[in-house]
């Protein structure tokens, strides 16, 4: 964590395992800006500009691989994340880049972010959505609200 008040607030290096009930490990870490995904078919990188690795060749050689990605995107194939949105809503399509998949990821970053500030680990229940027994590291899900800018209880 940085040692200065005056700057950032966000780790300059860091590792973060993230295990999930499916024994799927996640390991965020800053070794390089994007994701890693490494699985039985081999390892690929993905960021903003970039998807490479055995996998992806694999996929690219395949003669069915525009009908696949047609498919992911609702039938064309993708141009930008703005043009998918601006598509999926004139024809009421789900966007690719979808709230609730996002809700799951975004998530993932901030109990990872609790961790590095708390130096150790935490436990997450995906269904209540809700820090398990660590009130300490629960507080740190959400911080008080400025009046008037409130969100009611549900």
């Amino acid at each position: 964590m940085p040692t200065r008040d005056d700057t950032y607030n966000t780790p300059i290096e860091f590792r973060v395992a993230c295990r999930f009930d499916n024994e799927i490990e996640l390991v965020i870490d800053n070794s390089r800006n994007g994701i890693t995904f490494e699985c039985e078919a081999g390892r690929f990188f993905v960021n903003r500009g970039t998807i490479e690795g055995k996998p992806v060749e694999d996929f690219l050689a395949d003669s069915k691989t525009e009908e696949a990605v047609a498919a992911l995107y609702g039938g064309a194939l993708p141009t930008t994340h703005m043009q998918n949105f601006v598509d999926c809503m004139r024809y009421r399509r789900t966007p690719i880049s979808d709230i609730a998949s996002h809700h799951r990821i975004l998530t993932t970053c901030h109990l990872a972010n609790i961790c590095l500030r708390l130096g150790r680990d935490v436990r997450w229940d995906p269904e209540t959505e809700e820090i398990i027994e660590d009130d300490r590291a629960a507080a740190l899900m959400s911080r008080q609200y400025r009046s008037p800018y409130t969100i009611e209880d549900v």
